[in-house]
């Protein structure tokens, strides 16, 4: 492996892809991305699952850097966000090495002591990508023929913490269980859209590129940035390989990871008549029913339940309504996950 694929970090590399007001197309680092925040329009990536996974990341990433938005905050950002909020990004920079026998982001080793996992596809990172046994409908993928380039990987591995499902024992779906809907307010550039998720938590927690082996607290609260990057698999990524080769996900022609182990964390469940987990996602539809049990909202099945799936706008207009925090009638995009 080459020294520059070796050292691919995510706040230089360009793996984020932006869509700016001026309607140029580019991806960007971390780092350029909060530097040209009021430039960019949006995040552009082809999938709704990306464009949320991105931006609840960056989103982290100002909470991580920053903490909670000061009270002079608007005035002090203005187009963008000062340099100096993001100054713990250059201390924690090992954090965010894609590759490499150190420290990874988002992934980290099985115990020496007990059996490795066997790699597979890592095309399981792509919901979209047909893997093992899956059907092909409309594309073909081979598992360990067909790879994803580095850009791709990188965004596949933050779709785990919102958009996991249980994948049998040991393997348990992301903190929100069956993926709801999110619902995230959209400003006119990409540091508005920001700055209108970005309110004050009482807790924030680690992050999981800091601490990527952490557990979910049994009881209590789940910290706000536990939540929002907590892993429900454990990931390695295999070295990029020749021949150069299409990205079965976007189509660039570069070197391609084709392995990667998705091995089992270990039951996530609370004790049994304990008093649970608290969390409460800041991009969820919550419906409270009529005897006050709060829950979050999922899109119904159209194909099997048309019927349902018909009268089911009535309670997420109503969730949206009771969600709507954001101010001069910013539009709403939502996002519908059926699974």
């Amino acid at each position: 492996m080459s020294d520059s694929l070796d050292s691919y970090n995510l706040l230089d590399k360009d793996w984020i892809p932006a869509l700016y007001r001026c309607g140029k197309w580019a991806r960007v680092g971390i780092r350029k991305a909060f530097e040209h925040a009021g430039q960019i329009r949006q995040i552009a990536a082809s999938n709704p699952m990306d464009r949320v996974a991105i931006l609840r990341f960056l989103l982290a990433l100002l909470y991580w850097c920053k903490g909670n938005p000061p009270e002079n905050a608007d005035a002090v950002c203005g187009s963008s966000f000062p340099s100096d909020w993001l100054s713990k990004l250059d201390a924690h920079k090992d954090c965010f090495n894609l590759l490499g026998e150190g420290k990874r982001f988002y992934q980290y080793r099985q115990s020496a002591a007990k059996r490795p996992a066997p790699p597979l596809s890592a095309n399981y990172l792509i919901h979209e990508v047909p893997t093992g046994s899956n059907v092909w409908h409309f594309r073909h993928s081979i598992d360990k023929h067909d790879g994803l380039c580095l850009a791709c990987c990188a965004v596949g591995l933050l779709r785990l913490p919102l958009f996991a499902t249980s994948g049998g024992r040991g393997k348990p779906p992301g903190v929100n269980s069956k993926p709801p809907i999110y619902l995230i307010p959209i400003g006119n550039s990409l540091q508005q859209t920001l700055r209108l998720s970005w309110q004050k938590a009482s807790e924030l927690g680690t992050p999981s590129w800091k601490n990527p082996d952490q557990r979910l607290p049994k009881t209590g609260k789940v910290p706000l940035l536990v939540g929002l990057t907590w892993l429900p698999r454990r990931v390695w990524l295999g070295s990029p390989e020749e021949p150069k080769a299409n990205c079965i996900s976007c189509g660039q022609t570069e070197l391609l990871i084709r392995y990667s182990v998705f091995a089992p964390i270990g039951s996530q469940k609370t004790d049994e008549g304990g008093s649970g987990r608290e969390w409460r996602d800041p991009h969820v539809i919550y419906q409270t029913s009529g005897k006050g049990i709060v829950s979050s909202l999922h899109a119904s099945d159209a194909l099997d339940a048309s019927d349902a799936a018909a009268g089911q706008w009535t309670n997420i207009v109503a969730g949206i309504l009771g969600s709507q925090k954001a101010e001069g009638g910013n539009k709403l995009w939502i996002l519908l996950k059926i699974t």
